[in-house]
């Protein structure tokens, strides 16, 4: 299963979207069964280098998410690269629960059984949103120094490996990376 892409915006204030903070960390499809089995975005197995998700716990499902290393409360990808602290598995869709693919689902119902299959850990957990209030959680992001944030359309269906208009990342940009971009330097 190939994660789906997301396409990029501006930030937008919708009822018909809810909107994510963007995690500093590493993409993966994570199988949870018998046994774990990791895979990062571009599909490679890197079940071995996160030994601590390896005892994850749930009903047979496939999850995809954010690996992340905290730095206080929030995301540090500089310890997440030096494998300095705790690892957490930050789930925000699930694919598959007990043999049913779930991808055909809409965003909100597969929302709703993600939360009613997941047991909070301190290594794993499912990622929180806000509906509709876009541009206050990106201004938020923003003044928390973080990433961004992702908005997803409430009706989408998950597309492995696609990038569509249905989930959009939203970057906090630097004052440099906003120069650049503004000179269509990328």
């Amino acid at each position: 299963m190939k994660p789906m892409l997301l396409g990029t915006s501006l930030p937008f204030d919708n009822p018909d979207w809810i909107f994510e903070l963007k995690l500093d960390g590493f993409r993966a499809i994570i199988y949870i069964e018998e046994d774990v089995k990791i895979l990062s975005r571009s599909g490679r197995d890197i079940t071995n280098d996160y030994p601590e998700l390896q005892k994850l716990k749930a009903a047979p499902c496939i999850l995809d998410g954010e690996i992340i290393a905290l730095s206080g409360d929030r995301p540090d990808f500089g310890k997440l690269m030096r494998k300095d602290g705790t690892v957490q598995f930050v789930a925000f869709d699930i694919l598959r629960l007990d043999g049913r693919d779930l991808t055909c689902l809409p965003l909100t119902e597969r929302k709703k059984i993600l939360a009613g299959t997941i047991k909070e850990t301190d290594r794993l957990v499912v990622c929180r949103y806000v509906d509709t209030c876009g541009i206050a959680l990106f201004q938020e992001a923003c003044a928390r120094n973080l990433e961004g944030i992702v908005a997803k359309r409430k009706a989408s269906i998950y597309v492995p490996g696609k990038r569509t208009r249905d989930w959009l990342k939203i970057k906090c940009l630097s004052h440099e990376e906003y120069l650049k971009r503004g000179r269509g330097i990328t």
